[in-house]
């Protein structure tokens, strides 16, 4: 054998050896890019949360991961396209576990349909890559960037009041929001106190100036039941838990809570890993917040307030978030130097700070976003550092847009102000794309005015909004729950939804963000609960129109579909006229009990005829105290 035999010519060498490189390079990165793949995990069914979770870089809380990574996942049916921020998840458990460090990357996904959908994920690195809304910034992190896979979602199998069994509730481009699912339109009402329900010591690294003074509904711990989540390898989480419950028992459909007040109110409150009090209750500062803590989330937290919100919507209770107090308003640009109030000063903490709060929440089926609580400042911010020069309008907008472009399921988004936003702020953005909800706080005697106008001029500028009273208030002192209190509370709710408005949400005097226990405020929110449930049974509310002059002048609040259907509230059921001119046909006449709810009741009149103004008689009993009448043609019957 000569020695050509024994050794091939070096383009075969070469090419032998190609193969013997190339086969185990090839399997390595198989293998490496396999076990970097997506998990999809979750109840895979229609309006219920699916996880997208990766084994991503091993990181911590810092923040560079924060600012320097952005998962974003493109989900895909048909037509639909779903772009959702992802989240770093440490240990993919970190609620329980307490965890700060690990690989886990994940994103939070709600189907709107059954069927098969595809996913793709965008993981992009690069220096504040994760503030852009550009797509392309940044570049792309293998091996994880790109890959693609599909899931199979089947129906719910959810019932009411669970809101993964109605569909996601949007804004339809009418005063009322839609449920995408049983099309049904939604009111609610419901505690808006105390606004710093994530700043309880159950949360971790949760720590304001009375901290160690707090309790956190220990009176509320027994209504917490076997089966309901808790936290924490401790457990903890069964005070809030229980509060919930205890307001979902009394008919409670939503809860305004705050998820920052650093600066101001109970000063308890806040998504960053860096524990406070950051102010002490007299409003000296303590610490300043810096750069880097504003950038740094506390992923254990964030998880825990997940969970809570999720039992809540479980449960049919809605929830209405707000990002910032007026104190708080221009904290975020304070820290980064950039101009106060300046029309394009727009701090990349902030952008974070949505982007992170949005990519936790914004899966939920029943969703109110609120950019501010007095937001603009109403009050003029006095001597706080951190909220004034207040925001611009300039600001105002930039802020928004990005709050929608990143929320990709058409929640409605407002901001929460004093009584002349009416008149002063909220106009200038009536037939914008920017907002498409008021939220207002203020005397609830003027409750049914603020409604009606504010539904009046939105309609005339082309694009209804929704009406909210997010924070009722009366000038009382604390847990006054005396009769007269009681009764001007339980008016307002009436005043409210027969002015079209949607909401209302009790601001509970001075115990807000004190409060221990809801059991003063019982009597309140169940007689709100018994408005809310008269609406719901008995009216087509989403296709009313409040016309008080139907009544004597002052008797009360009247709601109407004309001709066909009427909801009546009177302050003293002696007044109980209807005006009927030039309406034609029967109408049967109903009292309900504005104390006690229950069934429809018969008065001293049964039945009127169209044609002018009618006495509608006198309820059953209580003849000169607050009643609801419903009055209905019996040939043009209307079922809500």
């Amino acid at each position: 054998m000569n020695g050509a035999g024994l050794f091939p010519s070096s383009s075969f060498r070469s090419r032998s050896l190609s193969r013997f490189v190339i086969i185990p390079a090839l399997v390595l990165f198989f293998s490496y890019a396999l076990v970097h793949s997506a998990e999809i995990t979750g109840e895979l069914k229609q309006w219920h949360k699916v996880i997208v979770l990766l084994d991503g870089p091993d990181v911590k809380e810092e923040p560079a991961t924060f600012r320097d990574y952005r998962l974003n996942v493109t989900f895909t049916k048909g037509a639909q396209t779903f772009v959702i921020p992802g989240h770093y998840a440490a240990d993919g458990n970190a609620g329980n576990t307490g965890a700060n460090s690990g690989n886990k990357w994940r994103a939070f996904f709600n189907p709107n349909e059954t069927g098969e959908w595809t996913y793709t994920i965008s993981f992009r690195q690069g220096t504040l890559v994760a503030v852009s809304l550009d797509p392309e910034a940044g570049s792309p992190l293998a091996p994880y960037d790109g890959q693609t896979g599909t899931f199979q979602v089947g129906p719910s199998d959810k019932l009411r009041p669970d809101f993964r069994a109605r569909g996601m509730l949007q804004y339809v481009g009418e005063h009322f929001q839609q449920f995408s699912g049983d099309k049904t339109y939604w009111i609610d009402v419901g505690p808006g106190s105390p606004e710093n329900l994530f700043g309880g010591s159950e949360f971790d690294a949760t720590r304001g100036p009375k901290y160690e003074r707090r309790q956190w509904y220990s009176d509320h711990q027994e209504s917490w039941r076997e089966g309901d989540p808790t936290w924490g390898s401790d457990n903890r989480g069964k005070g809030v838990i229980g509060a919930l419950n205890y307001i979902i028992e009394l008919g409670q459909t939503t809860i305004f809570v705050g998820m920052m007040n650093l600066g101001c109110d109970s000063k308890d409150t806040w998504p960053w890993a860096e524990e406070g009090p950051f102010m002490d209750t007299d409003r000296s500062i303590l610490k300043d917040p810096t750069v880097d803590m504003m950038s740094t989330f506390d992923v254990s937290k964030l998880d825990q307030w997940e969970i809570a919100v999720s039992h809540a919507q479980k449960h049919g209770v809605l929830f209405h978030a707000y990002f910032s107090e007026e104190e708080d308003e221009s904290l975020y640009e304070w820290v980064e130097g950039l101009e106060m109030g300046g029309d394009n000063s727009f701090a990349n903490v902030r952008k974070l700070y949505f982007r992170e709060l949005i990519s936790r929440l914004g899966h939920f089926n029943a969703l109110d976003w609120s950019m501010g609580e007095e937001w603009g400042g109403v009050r003029g911010n006095r001597d706080q550092k951190y909220g004034y020069p207040v925001l611009s309008d300039g600001q105002k907008k930039l802020f928004a847009n990005y709050v929608n472009a990143l929320d990709a399921y058409n929640h409605t988004n407002g901001f929460e102000g004093d009584l002349d936003k009416v008149e002063r702020d909220y106009p200038i953005w009536f037939n914008g794309p920017e907002f498409n909800r008021a939220s207002i706080q203020g005397d609830t005697r003027r409750a049914n005015w603020y409604s009606t106008e504010l539904r009046k001029q939105t309609m005339e500028s082309g694009k209804p909004w929704v009406i909210k009273f997010s924070e009722h208030h009366r000038p009382v002192a604390r847990r006054n729950m005396s009769a007269a209190n009681l009764t001007g509370f339980r008016e307002s709710a009436w005043a409210t939804y027969l002015g079209g408005g949607s909401s209302v949400e009790w601001w509970l005097s001075q115990d807000d963000y004190f409060l221990e226990s809801y059991k003063p405020y019982r009597t309140l929110l169940v007689e709100g609960a018994i408005a809310r449930d008269f609406m719901l049974n008995h009216l087509p509310f989403w296709q009313m129109e409040p016309d008080n002059g139907l009544l004597q002048a002052n008797a009360g609040y009247c709601y109407a579909l004309e001709g066909q259907i009427y909801g009546v509230y009177l302050h003293d059921a002696r007044d109980a006229e209807l005006d009927l001119s030039g309406i034609t046909g029967d109408f049967d006449v109903y009292w309900y009990d504005p104390l006690n709810g229950g069934d429809l009741k018969s008065g001293t009149v049964d039945k009127v005829t169209g044609g002018g103004t009618r006495s509608l008689g006198l309820p059953p009993e209580r003849t000169d105290e607050d009643w609801a009448v419903l009055v209905r043609n019996r040939s043009k019957r209307v079922i809500p």
